[in-house]
């Protein structure tokens, strides 16, 4: 997927298209396109539902190489209405392999931070160091303000994970009246310590390596620096699943 919150815009976008047609026409479109522009590296298509007569609504992005993106596996079948393909201007698709966070999603990650408190050999591959880095500092802190109250702790924790408007949007987690503190200010710990522990473990939840499926999509936000320019440790960001506060 494509970055912005980073630079405050789509980054390196330098054109678009849109139309009705079929895929194959479509690809050739914007491959067209993108070689006729000289500072298109590559384009971003999206594909919408289907309409008729074979053909979609398709829309093409162009990007330069300030752009940031990364390049991750889809498995059908995927609940969502649009599809997104990234293709490079040259002959091989450049872009960087997604290395997401290395955590478990959806029920896996419930399972992992029951694992916390009654650990068993199933855990171990949940366990990860992601995991440990990025999620137990958050879980933990949640418990000691909650004076080990685990009614407490858990009504935080499925508060968070059936916030809809976390998104990879990073003003939903990190921004003022983000999700974080208005949907769930009053079930989770308010100390501004535990907060940032929270918001790192939320951005590492939504950066991990994505999951499609037919319930639908988890992970595959940029969360972290993948480039060899490092936009996220620009100062006062150092790169890695933390809000640039």
């Amino acid at each position: 997927g494509l970055v912005s919150k980073v630079i405050g815009k789509i980054a390196g976008q330098v054109g678009s298209i849109e139309m009705e047609t079929t895929k194959p026409e479509m690809v050739q479109v914007c491959g067209e396109k993108c070689e006729e522009e000289k500072y298109c590296k590559f384009f971003a298509m999206s594909q919408g539902v289907f309409t008729s007569a074979g053909k979609n609504y398709f829309k093409c992005g162009f990007f330069n190489e300030t752009s940031i993106a990364a390049q991750h596996p889809v498995t059908n079948p995927v609940s969502n209405v649009v599809q997104l393909s990234v293709f490079h201007k040259g002959d091989k698709l450049l872009l960087p392999e997604f290395k997401g966070c290395d955590v478990p999603v959806g029920d896996d990650l419930k399972i992992a931070v029951g694992c916390l408190t009654q650990p068993s050999p199933s855990c171990l591959p949940l366990l990860t160091e992601d995991f440990s880095t990025y999620i137990t500092p958050a879980v933990s802190c949640t418990f000691q303000e909650f004076y080990g109250s685990e009614t407490k702790v858990t009504e935080c924790l499925e508060c968070l994970a059936n916030v809809s408007e976390i998104s990879c949007d990073s003003d939903s987690i990190c921004g003022e009246g983000n999700a974080v503190t208005n949907e769930c200010g009053n079930k989770c710990p308010k100390s501004p310590l535990c907060l940032s522990k929270i918001r790192t473990s939320l951005l590492c939840q939504t950066g991990s390596k994505p999951v499609w499926n037919k319930d639908g999509t988890s992970g595959g936000c940029l969360n972290a620096d993948l480039f060899p320019k490092k936009y996220l440790a620009e100062s006062p960001g150092n790169g890695d699943y933390k809000c640039l506060d």
